[in-house]
């Protein structure tokens, strides 16, 4: 082994052998090495999260740390090389200001004890938690309830001629038990009644009830429009989707038609479908839960064959495919995926918004839409980046690695990344489009002219 300051060699070697008896004796019988003495002792391994060498920050390097230098010896703003510091002079932490290195693994700032800290509390709040477990009763239940119960009617045939004229027992009813029934009679109650009536006037509710063949839970889809919004349901018979539609009546203007769409993730989806959605429709807004995964908007995770499917559809009509930053479905074992879309047909979604609320594994979607200064977008466009312009402008704009303390600024800088390289992306890009449509020409002659192309480059 070397220094790691000087890179002279050490006395010091390190071996690596298999895990076995005989392996292990080494800590015992080897002391000398050519009549040199030895000690053979165990890798002593690291213990902490890995630190900075550079700005003393945790769990990233110093070979790729952009951050200001901060000194580990006297919390000054250069590297440690650069210390003056006399050897008798207390050292001061740059992390918490004690009087000790910042890499002191006592440190109150250290991750590492942060971690146990939480765990022990944790602990302490899951031990109070725990309840008592009650003793078992001295008496045994049934027992008492067979000593205790009245024997039954014995027939009287032997002793009496005719019929039996013993009264049967009373039947005591338990009041303390409510009947089934008076679920239904509590829905005829006036309050009930009247809150049903407030929200009929300013809500109407058109849903689907999902198929009953189907095991598995979720499904179905509905629609809240406020009242005095004029509008009428429609149906659309759809093989892919679960539909909820509604036409909403604008005067002098054409319908703007909104459904709700909820395609199954076993379910395949067929681009007759989608086109079948925005047929001889000039206003269309779908959006829901569509089970679709795609690079474009959800790099993340794996695409599939929904996924590929819309971004296909999309790119050859041109319509609007929009989708959140942030993720919308949360699983426990994999990894969050973005699958609730929206695909607009002669409208703009300016902005959409992932919210963090409610208790389900899906988060609510906002998507606002404008419906003035629209402009169709062009069916196909081509982005030629220059890559160095690129690189120049996000190194000037992009800060290095930002200094986090809370929740709130770990969201400001994601924004602040996204925001930043797509300007950086669009400043740095030629863009070309083609107004033509795609589907005018044959997929089998599109070929073609790419062949040709490639042919005439060669």
């Amino acid at each position: 082994m070397v220094s790691r300051k000087t890179e002279a060699p050490m006395p010091l070697f390190m071996l690596s052998m298999e895990s076995s008896e005989q392996h292990k004796s080494i800590f015992q019988n080897v002391t000398s090495i050519g009549f040199v003495k030895v000690i053979v002792e165990i890798l002593r391994k690291k213990y902490g999260p890995p630190q900075c060498y550079r700005c003393q920050g945790f769990f990233h390097s110093s070979k790729f740390c952009t951050r200001t230098p901060r000194c580990v010896k006297c919390a000054g703003n250069h590297l440690a090389k650069e210390c003056k510091k006399e050897l008798n002079d207390k050292p001061k932490c740059c992390l918490c200001g004690g009087e000790h290195k910042a890499n002191f693994l006592g440190c109150p700032k250290n991750p590492k004890l942060r971690i146990e800290a939480e765990k022990e509390r944790k602990q302490q709040q899951k031990s109070a938690r725990i309840v008592p477990v009650p003793e078992p009763p001295m008496t045994n239940y049934w027992e008492q309830r067979a000593k205790n119960a009245t024997p039954r009617q014995q027939s009287f045939a032997n002793t009496q001629p005719g019929p039996s004229t013993v009264p049967p027992p009373p039947i005591h009813k338990n009041n303390s038990q409510e009947d089934p029934t008076d679920i239904f009679a509590q829905l005829k109650n006036p309050a009930v009644q009247e809150t049903f009536d407030l929200l009929e006037q300013f809500i109407t509710i058109a849903t689907t009830i999902p198929s009953k063949g189907r095991p598995s839970r979720g499904g179905g889809t509905a629609i809240l429009i406020k009242r005095n919004i004029p509008h009428h349901e429609i149906r659309i018979t759809n093989s892919s989707f679960e539909i909820t539609a509604i036409q909403i009546v604008r005067p002098n203007s054409q319908p703007i038609t909104v459904i709700s769409a909820y395609r199954p993730p076993l379910k395949s989806l067929l681009v007759q479908d989608l086109h079948l959605l925005f047929r001889n429709r000039d206003y269309v807004l779908v959006a829901g839960d569509l089970n679709a995964k795609h690079h474009s908007w959800n790099p993340l995770t794996h695409q599939n064959f929904a996924g590929q499917t819309i971004r296909r559809f999309c790119d050859s009509t041109g319509f609007s495919l929009n989708a959140p930053l942030e993720p919308t479905h949360f699983h426990n074992r994999l990894n969050n995926t973005i699958i609730d879309l929206a695909i607009c047909k002669g409208m703009t979604v300016t902005e959409v918004t992932s919210i963090p609320e409610l208790s389900s594994d899906h988060n609510p979607v906002l998507f606002e839409v404008s419906l003035d200064n629209f402009t169709s977008p062009a069916l196909s466009t081509y982005a030629f980046p220059n890559w160095f312009k690129f690189q120049n402008i996000l190194s000037n704009t992009l800060p290095g690695n930002p200094k986090i303390s809370n929740i709130n600024e770990i969201d400001d800088a994601i924004i602040n990344f996204n925001s930043t390289f797509k300007n950086a992306f669009n400043n740095s890009s030629a863009f070309k489009s083609i107004n033509k449509l795609l589907s005018a020409i044959p997929s089998v002659i599109r070929e073609k002219i790419k062949l040709k192309n490639r042919l005439r480059k060669d």
